[in-house]
């Protein structure tokens, strides 16, 4: 039983990943939302990279619950006539299930260059390639 308590925290740990960084885009848009005109046009550049960093992220956070999802459905329809068999084949359940997710997340990374082709760059790149100039 001990592995399905380690594979339930792991699930555990995922969500509460996803939901820190909703906090922080909620408290990065709050804290923008107050600034004066004057003080966020110069920040245009910086609020278009958080955004698009912020996006990237939520999709990291996304696939963090799908994998949550995904283990405690594999969890839940585990069963073994004892309770070693029963570590045995929770932790292989766990491990296939982690894996499979962090390999779409490595994948994910892969695809956009770690954010990048998503605008997740700073400094901001032209389409030229050289730094963006300032708004």
């Amino acid at each position: 039983m001990h592995a399905v308590e380690e594979a339930l925290n792991a699930a555990k740990e995922a969500a509460e990943a996803g939901r820190k960084v909703e906090a922080e885009n909620r408290a990065k848009g709050a804290f923008l939302a107050t600034m004066s005109h004057e003080r966020r046009t110069p920040l245009a550049l910086w609020d278009a990279f958080i955004r698009a960093l912020s996006l990237h992220e939520a999709q990291h956070a996304d696939n963090a619950a799908a994998a949550a999802r995904a283990l405690r459905r594999e969890l839940e329809a585990t069963s073994a006539p004892s309770c070693g068999m029963m570590d045995g084949r929770t932790r292989m359940a766990a491990s296939q299930v982690l894996a499979e997710h962090r390999e779409r997340d490595r994948a994910y990374d892969e695809r956009t260059r770690h954010g990048t082709t998503e605008g997740a760059i700073w400094p901001p790149r032209t389409a030229a390639g050289g730094a963006a100039p300032p708004p």
